[in-house]
């Protein structure tokens, strides 16, 4: 069965290579039809990511209020990333609705108070994802630069020592480079989002992978019944062996793993699988807060990579 990566909507070219020492193939829901980024046009071709819109309905009324947030954002904070990255609360759960967002823009008397409509979970969920979508893609631009800094800075202390440098310490005696978990920024906000669209796939998984260990955490916690059936596996860089023994090692929910890591080559990441005793739907209805009774035997595998 092919895993979903949760709980984003799109991949870092650096996350698709390490899932693809893991998976053949991984499911990247998408909030609304979109054209694939150039950075991952070859993992797409490839066929590593099978790019998934489970609800394609009111796509250019998506459109519309993403523009409007970014309006909306911009008179607020100055720009969209800074105004999502430091907002405490997601203004789509909360008491700014999508329609708010309009309202908030257009509205000529500030003074004016309506009632508030019942709220489109799904929808404003969709818009959620769409805008933390550009959040994630304009944090991979600010990494890639950092790394390119990170890159010269080595150079130069390689040249100024005369030795070859294999560790990752800057000018400052800091580390040159430190990965950012954008899963920590508003988390619970995400998995809430991501679960409401994920509900909407007939298909649905019952293995879902992330990279952000913020959001393993919150899924620990959510969860405290939940099993540790690998912890910490080294993965290879390439080995199609190793990859279908995890494979069949997931198929049995962890149960019998041979995952003994091939010799040669610097492991690309560690990786942890737990198993919640409850079956996908009902777990993602909890995700939402939704605790809809489901008498549907089986579990989920939740699958954390680190590295």
């Amino acid at each position: 069965m092919t895993p979903a990566y949760f709980p984003f909507t799109c991949i870092s070219p650096a996350a698709a290579a390490v899932l693809a020492a893991c998976f053949k193939r991984i499911t990247v829901y998408q909030p609304l039809d979109a054209q694939i980024p150039d950075a991952l046009r070859a993992q797409a071709e490839s066929g590593l990511l099978d790019m998934r819109t489970p609800v394609t309905a009111d796509g250019e009324k998506l459109k519309a209020l993403i523009r409007d947030y970014r309006a909306w954002a911009e008179i607020h904070q100055g720009s969209p990333l800074p105004f999502l990255k430091t907002r405490p609360a997601t203004p789509f759960f909360d008491d700014f609705s999508a329609h708010q967002i309009r309202s908030d823009i257009r509205k000529k008397d500030a003074g004016q108070e309506t009632a508030p409509e019942a709220p489109d979970l799904l929808f404003n969920a969709r818009l959620f994802l769409s805008i933390t979508r550009e959040f994630d893609m304009q944090q991979w631009e600010l990494a890639d630069g950092l790394t390119a800094l990170a890159d010269m800075e080595k150079k130069l202390l390689q040249d100024l020592r005369g030795e070859i440098i294999t560790d990752d310490i800057g000018l400052g005696g800091q580390p040159a480079t430190a990965k950012e978990d954008t899963g920590a920024h508003m988390t619970a906000e995400r998995l809430t989002a991501w679960a409401h669209l994920a509900l909407c796939d007939p298909a649905l998984s019952d293995r879902f992978v992330t990279d952000s260990r913020a959001v393993f955490e919150i899924i620990t916690e959510q969860f405290p019944d939940t099993e540790t059936v690998l912890r910490s596996v080294a993965v290879p860089p390439a080995s199609p062996q190793w990859q279908a023994a995890l494979a069949a090692c997931l198929d049995q929910a962890g149960e019998a793993a041979d995952l003994a890591t091939p010799d040669g080559g610097q492991p690309v990441a560690a990786l942890t699988v737990i198993r919640v005793p409850q079956p996908p739907r009902a777990f993602l209805n909890a995700l939402t807060g939704q605790k809809k009774p489901d008498r549907a035997a089986g579990h989920t595998l939740v699958v954390c990579l680190e590295g």
